[in-house]
């Protein structure tokens, strides 16, 4: 949530830099803010945002949990309002589950990256011959993402799609048969059944 120019446009040096410049008028920070796209732009985006309202109780850093992220973390830390600001994003940190539970992070969603799989397989069943009349179509393949929001939720989404792979065997030998249709439907249920019959306290977002 980079602070940006009234106008939305970006200096050379801002766009080498990977930041927005920010008005000087801390009230025009309520204006749309924009994610530094390095970990120094997301931390001074935070510390910028800190400054203008000492009320501040949430961020919700852009980029997913890249350096955007990091840099606003690492603010909120030295500024020591870690248990004051819910801090939410996208794509789980390696060490997500000892933020979740040191509070430096509220909730994360993530847990998608089986969908590369999905693409495979429907390419690998287009070839095999899966799929008729499909050809010039836009096929779009919904895949849910999962959302944590304590260190418990984590260490359930750890156990079954961290330590054990999230498809056995014979789920990908079935998925190599689906029509287009079936395949899609395993893709939207895959995460939902087995958090419902795997895991409590994990809610699944589409």
């Amino acid at each position: 949530m980079q602070p940006g120019l009234e106008d939305g446009k970006a200096t050379k040096q801002a766009l080498t830099s990977g930041t927005r410049q920010h008005p000087d008028d801390p009230a025009q920070l309520s204006e749309p803010q924009y994610a530094g796209t390095t970990s120094e732009g997301g931390s001074k985006a935070a510390e910028a945002l800190m400054a203008a309202d000492p009320n501040l109780d949430a961020l919700i850093p852009a980029g997913g949990g890249g350096d955007p992220l990091q840099g606003a973390i690492a603010a909120v830390e030295r500024a020591g309002k870690t248990q004051d600001i819910d801090i939410v994003s996208t794509d789980f940190l390696p060490d997500l589950g000892d933020r979740l539970e040191n509070g430096s992070m509220a909730g994360e969603s993530g847990g998608h990256y089986c969908d590369p799989l999905i693409a495979f397989m429907m390419v690998y069943n287009a070839i095999k011959g899966n799929y008729t009349g499909f050809a010039g179509n836009f096929e779009d393949v919904s895949f849910p993402y999962l959302y944590v929001s304590s260190a418990e939720d984590y260490q359930a989404y750890e156990k079954y799609f961290v330590d054990q792979l999230p498809y056995t065997s014979d789920e990908l030998v079935e998925m190599s048969n689906l029509d287009l249709s079936a395949l899609k439907e395993a893709a939207r249920r895959i995460f939902l059944l087995k958090m419902q019959h795997h895991v409590q306290g994990i809610s699944s977002k589409d």
